[in-house]
């Protein structure tokens, strides 16, 4: 690493609690800087800007997600020790074909397809919070409907629908620490690996039931001989969706279930003009930015903005930084749903951009309707409620006690 001495070397990691539970102190400390040098993790960039955030997810032949068979590389600093996840970490040209395949299965009309299998998931997980008077907003809310929605879209069959989430869940947990040497060897990481053991089996079997009788559904679409796609790149394809498509959404949910609880006048007037929850949706991803962060490696000497990258270096994309940057968002703390433009990037940007964007706008809304319509006044114990302690990779909660009506019994 060579830098100029207009580019700092910040005390950052993504991975630190700090970076989880003191966001707005660690924003404030890299506003000024679009991009810095951290020692943390092994070393590694950090862009943290509007602009320069486009421009590196922009150019994936300077700035690479592929993962190596040597655990190189990657969309996660440190790279995780594992799956490599398709088509997030795979680079063009092969990923611009992955991408012409599912687009299909993911553009508005497929989507609307699905809408009314939707609401009435939706409207089913409000109802029974309401039932329930005293409800945890992540176990009973946020982590229901992202997944029961990712697992219906793909075809799951229903018995397998809860325990397979499940098992994603406890994977995700484990992997950021598969390298660890002590924690390798630790019944953490057995229960975790059994754990994706066990989902791995359940996407081959789903892959080769659809094979042999394809239905309409997204994994049947994968296998359609068409495509010669193996069935290795389906299951990471399929783990990839499930991973994305239920644990980002579901932390975006808490965190803007906990907002809108907090910004009672926002939440009034939602709750009076439903035609404003679009907007509204789209500045609490804004400011909410549950998704983290993208690294990329470097593939040829480059400069940003004084700073002076080498092929092998490593950059990470910090979302946060750049949805609340002040060079492009007028009071970027604030959650103002009359913005003229919000041209935030919670779903990234460039050719690995979100594929399920639509998706999860489409249910996102609905859940604000109902929320809104049916527990208006709703309040949530901050003080009693659990946040990740590490949030490199998702900026969500573990629970969020919460009472319909203001109820505190």
């Amino acid at each position: 690493m060579t830098a100029s001495t207009t580019v700092p070397t910040l005390d950052f990691d993504h991975h630190s609690v700090r970076a989880s539970h003191q966001r707005d102190e660690v924003l404030a400390e890299v506003a000024p800087h679009p991009i810095f040098w951290t020692e943390a993790n092994g070393g590694h960039w950090v862009v943290a800007s509007h602009a320069l955030a486009k421009r590196v997810l922009r150019d994936p032949e300077v700035f690479s997600s592929h993962k190596t068979p040597e655990m190189t590389g990657g969309v996660t600093i440190p790279t995780i020790v594992g799956p490599v996840l398709i088509p997030a970490e795979i680079d063009p040209p092969f990923h611009r074909v992955l991408r012409r395949i599912l687009t299909p299965k993911f553009h508005n009309k497929a989507v609307e397809r699905l809408a009314p299998q939707l609401e009435q998931l939706i409207v089913e997980v409000v109802d029974a919070a309401v039932a329930k008077g005293d409800f945890d907003v992540v176990h009973d809310i946020a982590d229901v409907i992202p997944a029961g929605s990712m697992v219906t879209y793909l075809g799951f069959p229903e018995d397998e629908r809860v325990p397979f989430i499940r098992s994603v869940q406890t994977a995700l947990d484990v992997m950021p620490y598969a390298s660890d040497p002590d924690f390798a060897t630790s019944p953490k990481m057995a229960e975790g690996m059994a754990a994706l053991g066990h989902a791995i089996g359940v996407i081959q079997s789903l892959v080769a039931a659809r094979r042999a009788d394809p239905v309409d559904d997204v994994v049947s679409h994968l296998v359609n001989p068409e495509f010669s796609l193996d069935d290795d790149t389906v299951m990471w394809m399929v783990f990839t969706l499930v991973m994305g498509g239920a644990e980002n959404p579901a932390a975006t949910i808490g965190n803007s279930m906990l907002h809108l609880a907090q910004d009672t006048a926002l939440r009034a007037r939602l709750a009076a003009d439903h035609s404003l929850i679009p907007a509204a949706a789209d500045e609490l991803l804004r400011q909410t930015s549950s998704a983290v962060s993208l690294a990329r490696n470097v593939t040829t000497d480059v400069e940003l903005e004084g700073a002076r990258l080498r092929a092998g270096d490593r950059i990470l994309i910090w979302l946060p930084g750049a949805n609340r940057d002040p060079r492009v968002f007028d009071r970027p703390a604030e959650v103002d749903i009359d913005r003229p433009s919000n041209p935030h990037i919670a779903f990234g940007d460039g050719p690995h951009v979100c594929v399920g964007a639509q998706l999860f706008r489409t249910y996102f809304h609905v859940l604000l309707r109902e929320v809104l319509t049916k527990m208006p006044n709703y309040t949530v114990e901050p003080e009693n409620s659990v946040r990740f302690d590490d949030a490199a990779t998702m900026w969500g909660w573990r629970s969020m006690p919460a009472h319909v009506n203001g109820d505190s019994r």
